[in-house]
């Protein structure tokens, strides 16, 4: 496959996978976790020291400044880092393989029910796959360059992804 149908094709999985993702984002109320995780968050009196990984709860805190508390304005921070994952985990594919896994891999992934689900959520679940799928991409590309920027931003993604959920540790 040639590089720029490869690239139409992981255009075509992702708006694909944005539209599951996206489908009936709001028709479900707020569960009571994700509530509370919005009434503590929308205080503009926001406490970093709350939460021993607080990076998706500040950037929560500002999406709810932004966009307000409704059930799709809510969902859209985790739905964005979902959507996010799937060309990323292409490129990790077609990095570490060839791009046929790295298709297979991004048609698994949009396609993954639990990913589904979990965008759709108003918690870290989704921000902590894209940052684990961040992380992996820029270390491989700092131990195949070895060049210093690659390894700079493997650091800030690392720092950033422990801040946004614990299993990145």
């Amino acid at each position: 496959m040639k590089e720029r149908n490869c690239n139409i094709a992981v255009f075509i999985i992702t708006c694909i996978g944005a539209l599951l993702r996206i489908y009936q984002l709001g028709y479900h109320d707020l569960w009571f976790d994700e509530v509370v995780a919005v009434l503590i968050r929308s205080n503009e009196t926001i406490r970093i020291t709350e939460t021993p990984f607080p990076m998706f709860y500040f950037m929560l805190h500002q999406w709810i400044r932004l966009f307000g508390v409704s059930e799709i304005g809510l969902r859209l921070l985790p739905y964005s880092f979902s959507v996010c994952c799937i060309p990323l985990i292409f490129l990790i594919g077609k990095h570490l393989f060839d791009r046929r896994v790295g298709l297979f891999s991004a048609i698994i992934l949009a396609l993954s029910p639990f990913h589904l689900w979990y965008a759709q959520e108003v918690q870290p679940y989704s921000a902590a796959v894209f940052f684990a799928l961040l992380i992996s991409y820029l270390f491989i590309k700092a131990i195949e360059s070895d060049k210093r920027i690659f390894w700079g931003l493997f650091g800030l993604a690392y720092i950033l992804g422990v801040y946004v959920d614990e299993f990145l540790l």
